[in-house]
């Protein structure tokens, strides 16, 4: 009975530290300011208010960040100053990124292409380029298979959805889940993944190839945005698996002209799921950016952007890409 009443004592007061660690944390919030600039709009939509940027004239060309907690609108900026030039180019921040609004709860895949497909429906108004990393790519294809009135071309930027984050969630993906829902153990959990030396580490072991570039600004960053109130939930739907899709039958009905960009040295996503796009789309344009892992359009915006732009106005004859595993056709 005594050892009982001592965990339960115990229990308690890790709770209760746990409590005000997160307390403490929650105190020293600040507000996100915007990482794109541009004309700013605000888009009412059922779950909440999504924010986005447009910058430019032309055919509209719509930027999809990823949904990894670090991710937001920042990791498109290259394109977004680049591409405005000759489009008329949207950056959106996910519902739950960014400046959008974070409602408590986890979001699924079916969430995020239903606004993908309102947001174009109701802001855009006209076929768009779209240009999308990671899940968001997933969702983009599905879109374009069966809405492909919506969407001119597909810029796919380390794509899931054939050999990664395609299955239902195993089992550990709903435990991480369970976990971080709970109401103190799990906001201190959140807390330690994204103290500063967790976000810091993460930039330079799994985004960044090259240490060099993360900065002290970009760490910084990474931890206002992944304190702002509700943080938690948006990544969460990632990691627990609930964003994942397979999308491996709508690659082989896609209407609209495609390049699929790699970085060579991915780790969420490594380069070698490259392969299972050219099984079901051969066609596309396959480029993989060394020295680069999550972010190419950031790491190499220069050779990225050139490509991109060559691309999109017919001018890129580049050969077809080898990646590991293949074998070059004598």
């Amino acid at each position: 009975m005594k050892n009982i009443g001592k965990l339960l004592l115990l229990g308690g007061a890790a709770l209760g530290g746990m409590a005000l660690v997160n307390r403490r944390i929650g105190e020293a919030y600040r507000p996100l300011p915007g990482s794109v600039d541009g004309e700013p709009g605000g888009y009412v939509w059922r779950d909440g208010v999504v924010y986005y940027h447009t910058k430019g004239e032309g055919e509209p060309m719509v930027l999809l960040h990823g949904f990894h907690h670090l991710s937001g609108p920042h990791e498109m900026r290259p394109v977004y100053d680049d591409l405005a030039a000759d489009y008329r180019v949207t950056a959106l921040d996910w519902l739950g990124y960014g400046q959008s609004n974070r409602p408590p709860v986890e979001q699924t895949a079916g969430v995020y292409q239903q606004l993908l497909a309102d947001f174009l429906e109701d802001v855009i108004r006209q076929p768009a380029i779209i240009v999308a990393s990671g899940p968001g790519a997933a969702f983009a294809v599905r879109l374009a298979r069966r809405q492909p009135e919506k969407v001119s071309r597909l810029v796919l930027i380390n794509p899931t959805g054939v050999d990664q984050l395609a299955d239902k969630p195993s089992c550990w993906h709903t435990a991480l889940g369970l976990l971080f829902k709970l109401p103190i153990v799990g906001d201190f959990a959140f807390n330690l993944a994204t103290c500063r030396s967790a976000l810091r580490w993460e930039l330079e072991n799994r985004i960044f190839f090259e240490p060099g570039e993360v900065t002290e600004s970009l760490v910084d960053r990474a931890w206002v945005t992944s304190h702002q109130p509700g943080a938690k939930w948006a990544p969460l739907s990632y990691w627990s698996g609930r964003l994942n899709l397979n999308i491996a039958g709508d690659l082989g009905s896609l209407q609209q002209p495609t390049m699929i960009a790699w970085g060579q040295q991915a780790q969420h996503a490594p380069i070698a799921g490259i392969r299972g796009f050219k099984r079901y789309l051969p066609e596309a344009r396959y480029r993989a950016f060394d020295r680069t892992r999550e972010w190419p359009q950031v790491e190499d915006s220069k050779a990225f952007n050139a490509l991109l732009r060559n691309w999109l106005q017919g001018k890129d004859h580049g050969a077809a890409a080898i990646f590991p595993g293949e074998v070059e056709p004598q």
